[in-house]
């Protein structure tokens, strides 16, 4: 997997490390989790810069929709 990863469990995650390292924690089932806000729906983006073989910055963008769900009504005290 990769070498580091910073800045977990915020909106900013940063993975460090080789392409294969990169890869090969991307393509792992638990590797990238999208956790929304809660009761959050709608389209979220990810965007996922990197820098390419000659050290050029590449972005890509993923749209996410999120649908609602019905949840359970909560009792309160």
């Amino acid at each position: 997997g990769v070498t580091s990863i910073s800045a977990n469990n915020t909106g900013n995650v940063t993975l460090t490390g080789t392409l294969s390292q990169i890869n090969t924690t991307l393509f792992n089932n638990a590797g990238l989790i999208y956790r929304g806000k809660l009761n959050f729906y709608g389209v979220d983006i990810l965007t996922i810069s990197a820098n390419d073989s000659v050290g050029l910055p590449v972005d890509q963008m993923v749209h996410i929709i999120v649908n609602p769900i019905d949840d359970a009504p909560v009792l309160g005290n």
